[in-house]
């Protein structure tokens, strides 16, 4: 994807559009800066993604994914008006050379080069300043410098052209070496105390109610205190996604005919009018799907009545559902669909190399329960909002209004291994725990700024994500699998789930040929199985790392670190959080879920 100014290659993948960046994110190409504007702002032609499980718990008709662009396109300019908008921003710049500051306006956009200081004889590349501000309503904005530099003495000059972005070398290496001056009266102010809370309230400033990209007769009232941060900042922009597995096992079994009314562009408008009790309409809508279909009323009629109760009946979550799907009924060995194909493999004939001794063998199938492999996935992630300065802030749309007929989103083709624990095993081993074995990370947990972003730590939850993590950084291992290209999805209540799937996170070649799947066959599963937890249990950081009482970002993950048990940010469905290796391992004063095996492996293999 590129912005419109496209003769550059300022191009960016439809999936970072999702998650880490979206609508409302700044987003850096080299040494120039911009903000992706809201979805209002996108192309119109866009390919329609469909999920019908995703879309119910969303309340939208469908989600869109942002055209994909050729290089040599992007290179040309042709279809550069189909790509996404985006904006320079901040718009405050300044030169490398002589700090001659400059406020960018959209009219100077008249070519595709990027923007270069005039001033001076070096002609830099104007580079954009590394402050912003935003509030917990989502708003973003740039920081008035020439404001700022003003406040610092009472005086009446409120130039804006005369600014200088400088540093003093006497004053150290903090905020405090920085300072933005004015060239006309010299008044001048430093940074020290910018990203003080009431830094700008205290010069009167307030938030601006909008964002970049908006007038300002669309600006809205906002109370919030604005807060000045670096542009890439984590709290500059919480992207906010939801996904969901493409599970349905009904589209093989449907006539032809079913799908052409399914696929009807009146469908989805029978629907709304069936829910808003509009009989006329439901009338008008019927006899079109009727005449275009060639079909008879009581076909769409009794496909309507079937969907429905289908859609009412289940109250069930998307990973409920997903569980349900992936462990496959009793006595099914297998399932099949165009979008999901999995089967389960036989767990005592996973040793059949002779690697499994009797003894472990019998201790592994008593505390996994099973093994599936799906040889075909596919998974839809939609970005469904965003968040700033706070992770509970107000949550802005990708449109930025409340409400949106369809959200931008993604669809990823692919293979994954899932595996499920056996709940009667984890239960006695929940019980057998010390009651305050958690409530060191619980209490973390519950005042952390995170808190609405992260599931609630329960030794249950520890031990299925620290497992996806170690089977991850295994497989990429034995496979050659580059760090971001799997990624997990944790199945975890405790009314009865305990699993977890690893799928391919990307939609090219890489680990999408079966390559992923191979490693959960009877023949190799147990390999990929038993390293995964002889190299848990040991970390180049031990002892710190495994006597821990808290490490990572607020302290929420435990016996984990970089060396042992983190993966790539974009693997982790939980911000590479909550993990401890004692959950497995165990500790002085309880036992892990996998310690014996562990060990009976280990005394094995020496």
């Amino acid at each position: 994807m590129t912005g419109k100014k496209g003769g550059l290659n300022r191009s960016i993948r439809s999936s970072q559009l999702i998650s880490p960046y979206g609508a409302g994110a700044i987003y850096d190409f080299g040494d120039e800066s911009f903000v992706i504007k809201s979805t209002e702002h996108w192309p119109k032609k866009s390919t329609e993604i469909r999920l019908t499980r995703l879309e119910q718990k969303l309340g939208v008709r469908s989600f869109k994914k942002p055209l994909e662009i050729d290089e040599k396109d992007i290179r040309s300019g042709k279809n550069r008006f189909n790509s996404i908008e985006m904006m320079r921003f901040p718009s405050w710049l300044f030169c490398p050379s002589c700090r001659k500051m400059l406020q960018w306006r959209y009219e100077m956009e008249k070519t595709d080069e990027p923007p270069y200081c005039n001033v001076c004889a070096h002609r830099s590349r104007l580079a954009p300043m590394r402050f912003v501000t935003v509030c917990s309503d989502g708003h973003l904005a740039d920081v008035p410098w020439d404001i700022w530099a003003h406040s610092a003495r009472t005086t009446d000059c409120r130039s804006k052209d005369s600014m200088f972005f400088t540093s003093t070398h006497s004053a150290g290496g903090g905020l405090a070496s920085l300072s933005v001056r004015c060239g006309q009266c010299d008044a001048e102010r430093d940074l020290s105390d910018i990203k003080s809370p009431n830094a700008l309230r205290s010069i009167g400033l307030s938030c601006l109610g909008k964002h970049p990209w908006q007038r300002r007769e669309n600006a809205e009232s906002c109370e919030q205190a604005p807060i000045v941060v670096q542009r890439g900042a984590s709290n500059a922009y919480f992207s906010e996604v939801e996904m969901a597995l493409d599970i349905s096992m009904d589209n093989e079994e449907m006539s032809e005919l079913q799908l052409r009314i399914l696929s009807h562009p009146d469908w989805d408008r029978l629907v709304r009018a069936h829910q808003e009790g509009k009989a006329s309409k439901i009338s008008i809508y019927t006899e079109d799907i009727v005449e275009d279909e060639s079909c008879e009323v009581h076909d769409v009629e009794g496909l309507y009545l079937t969907s429905s109760q289908d859609s009412s009946s289940s109250e069930k979550t998307l990973k409920e559902e997903e569980w349900e799907a992936l462990m496959l009924s009793d006595g099914v060995s297998a399932t099949r669909s165009r979008t999901f194909v999995a089967r389960s493999i036989g767990l005592s004939e996973s040793g059949g190399d002779g690697s499994f001794s009797s003894q472990s063998s019998e201790l592994f199938l008593s505390l996994v329960s099973r093994v599936v492999l799906i040889d075909r996935l596919r998974v839809v992630k939609a970005n469904v909002g965003f968040r700033r300065d706070k992770s509970d802030g107000r949550r802005l749309a990708p449109n930025l209004r409340e409400s949106s007929s369809w959200l931008p989103a993604v669809e990823v083709f692919g293979e994954g291994i899932f595996i499920s624990l056996d709940e009667s095993a984890v239960c006695a081993w929940e019980k057998a725990l010390p009651n305050d074995v958690m409530s060191r990370m619980i209490k973390a947990h519950a005042g952390s700024y995170l808190v609405d972003r992260l599931s609630v730590p329960t030794p249950r939850f520890l031990l299925v994500h620290t497992l996806a993590h170690l089977l991850i950084r295994q497989l990429c291992f034995e496979c050659g699998y580059s760090a971001s290209s799997l990624a997990e999805r944790l199945y975890v209540s405790e009314g009865g789930m305990a699993g977890l799937l690893i799928y391919t996170a990307s939609g090219d070649s890489e680990g999408a040929l079966g390559g992923l799947v191979r490693q959960g066959e009877s023949d190799r599963f147990w390999p990929v199985f038993q390293n995964s937890l002889l190299r848990g249990q040991w970390c180049s950081a031990d002892p710190v790392c495994r006597e821990s009482a808290g490490q990572g970002v607020e302290g929420l993950n435990k016996a984990a670190c970089h060396a042992c048990a983190l993966a790539s940010e974009t693997s982790c469905e939980s911000m590479n959080l909550l993990l401890d290796r004692n959950m497995l391992f165990g500790s002085a004063g309880y036992s892990g879920y996998f310690e014996k095996l562990a060990q009976l492996i280990e005394a094995e293999i020496l």
